[in-house]
């Protein structure tokens, strides 16, 4: 990419973190730049999409260049758009499993994962590659993440993300 704009090019399109380049942004990013920064590869998104009320959805876009499901959390409480702690913590909470995820870890349905400094854990359900469907989202499988209550899969993830948003 980086020699096609050194050819003349305007920009770089990522397709699967849905995000635009600009020639100077890219070079400063993946040229200029040493270090490795999730935020780089893949995007978190939150939206107050009607069908998955009640509350926000806030999912990544990009792991598939990973080899990775992408992995969403839905039902999230509080206000869309604005200051929201806990859709602030939803973000911070799925960079955290991305930038593990693309550092090489594995994670599928039913497994748990723990977070330094937070009691609660959280577990993962899978959804298949909606690449086929007439109402593609994500053109990946994704892994929800939900609450670990009592050994089970809870509902949602708030008392995690209200533990997470009170740190």
């Amino acid at each position: 990419m980086s020699a096609l704009l050194e050819q003349g090019g305007l920009g770089v399109l990522d397709l699967f973190a849905c995000r635009w380049w600009s020639k100077e942004a890219w070079l400063d990013r993946f040229v200029r730049r040493t270090g490795f920064a999730v935020e780089d590869f893949i995007r978190v998104v939150s939206s107050d999409d009607e069908q998955l009320h009640p509350g926000i959805w806030v999912h990544t876009r990009g792991l598939r260049k990973f080899g990775r499901p992408d992995l969403q959390v839905k039902h999230v409480p509080g206000p869309w758009p604005g200051d929201n702690p806990m859709t602030t913590a939803a973000c911070k909470l799925l960079n955290s499993l991305s930038e593990r995820l693309c550092q090489g870890a594995m994670l599928g349905e039913g497994e748990t994962a723990a977070f330094t400094g937070l009691r609660r854990r959280c577990t993962f359900l899978l959804s298949p590659d909606d690449s086929g469907s007439p109402h593609c989202h994500f053109g990946n499988e994704v892994l929800e993440v939900i609450d670990l209550v009592r050994g089970k899969a809870g509902s949602d993830l708030n008392r995690l993300l209200g533990e997470l948003a009170g740190r």
